[in-house]
């Protein structure tokens, strides 16, 4: 995809959205004017984990994100009391897979 065919297409899914945060969260991207693409060395565990969750994914061992968040609410609820921080609300997760879908869709 060119530059020109990205900066139309973000164009169209901004001019057609009515998700306040999703704009907001564009704006401050756009305001910014960078993406920190800083590199962060990994760690062996790190890589072995990476390494692991790849063959996972070929050996078909994975779940669907809404079932990913339904385990994690789950053990949330039962080790909240542990946790440093409140579990996300479903609010909150939602957000983020908003930002997690708009870097995904600017950065292909």
């Amino acid at each position: 995809m060119s530059i020109a065919d990205l900066k139309e297409k973000l164009f169209q899914q901004i001019k057609q959205s009515d998700n306040d945060e999703l704009l907001e969260e564009v704006y401050r991207i756009l305001e910014l004017g960078s993406y920190d693409k800083t590199e962060y060395p990994l760690n062996d565990d790190l890589k072995k984990s990476i390494l692991q969750g790849k063959e996972d994914y070929k050996q078909g061992n994975v779940v669907s994100n809404e079932e990913a968040q339904k385990e994690f609410a789950q053990w949330a609820t039962v080790n909240s009391s542990s946790l440093p921080v409140k579990p996300f609300t479903n609010q909150e997760l939602e957000v983020v897979g908003l930002k997690k879908r708009l870097f995904t869709e600017i950065w292909r």
